[in-house]
């Protein structure tokens, strides 16, 4: 295969063997089910299964330059993990901590102040898992509810997913043994693929007479060996220097001491006046 500064553009691929970057895109047709969350999805596999369960479909590759069409027959997936879970887990799982949280708060208030501190260490552990369980529901619908992005949220997910799994601290829900099962490709994700690229007729293109036919570059399996599938992970945000920031809030406070200042010196003026008045007054 060729190596990994060798991603030529899709309008300029040739046959052989190739790699090429792009989005994943569906050809139109129904898509697969993954079994655990239920997300339509282009590929997947199960993490957890010795025998390698895993299904794909046939799907394009797009960039600015233009698409090729990926043929999934012998394929090899190496997919990031997913970090969501069937919709109606998640919300079964949200309504279970609530209660589980307002019977705390009850228990609280009838207990007095000794239960109260008593079960604060709970109530904080299960607001923590509240909110893995509002961001993993969001991620599943590809919205932000603990970060600014979707690959930010990802980790956070995966890592809280891990802890709170490490320490039993919740048993009983579902989603977090869901979440990291399965290994998705999705419509419209970021996707790195190998595989030799052939020249073919194109089924789908205007005739153009029998001197003249149509082709398309497909990418299918070597001979020897198979398409290679990789989902491509965005790189973490640039970590923003704290310094302006620091600035900001040190030139806030001396903006905010200037101004207190100011009115000191105003009252202590008005003050002075009042007096020099009541004197004038008594003389």
């Amino acid at each position: 295969m060729p190596s990994s500064a060798d991603t030529p553009r899709i309008a300029d691929l040739t046959p052989g063997p190739v790699r090429v970057r792009g989005r994943a895109k569906s050809t139109g047709v129904a898509p697969l089910s993954a079994p655990r969350s239920g997300l339509a999805c282009l590929c997947y596999s199960l993490a957890d299964n010795a025998g390698g369960e895993h299904d794909a479909q046939d799907f394009w590759v797009e960039d600015d330059s233009g698409r090729v069409l990926v043929v999934m027959q012998d394929f090899t997936l190496d997919l990031g993990r997913s970090a969501t879970a069937a919709a109606e887990v998640v919300d079964a799982d949200i309504h279970a901590v609530q209660e589980r949280l307002a019977k705390l708060a009850e228990r609280a208030r009838k207990k007095g102040n000794e239960m109260a501190d008593a079960l604060r260490s709970e109530r904080k552990t299960l607001r923590k898992l509240y909110t893995l369980l509002c961001a993993i529901r969001a991620h599943r619908s590809g919205r932000c509810h603990v970060s600014k992005t979707l690959d930010g949220q990802q980790r956070y997910i995966l890592e809280q997913s891990r802890y709170f799994m490490s320490t039993g601290a919740a048993d009983g829900i579902a989603t977090l043994k869901l979440v990291g099962a399965e290994s998705l490709l999705l419509d419209g994700q970021e996707v790195q693929v190998e595989a030799e690229a052939c020249l073919e007729q194109d089924p789908d293109a205007r005739d153009g007479g029998y001197r003249v036919r149509p082709t398309r570059t497909v990418l299918r399996a070597p001979m020897d060996g198979r398409v290679v599938v990789r989902t491509e992970t965005e790189p973490a945000p640039a970590k923003k220097s704290d310094k302006p920031r620091a600035r900001a809030r040190k030139g806030a406070r001396t903006e905010s001491w200037n101004s207190a200042w100011l009115v000191l010196l105003l009252v202590a003026a008005v003050f002075a006046v009042v007096v020099l008045a009541k004197a004038c007054a008594g003389a």
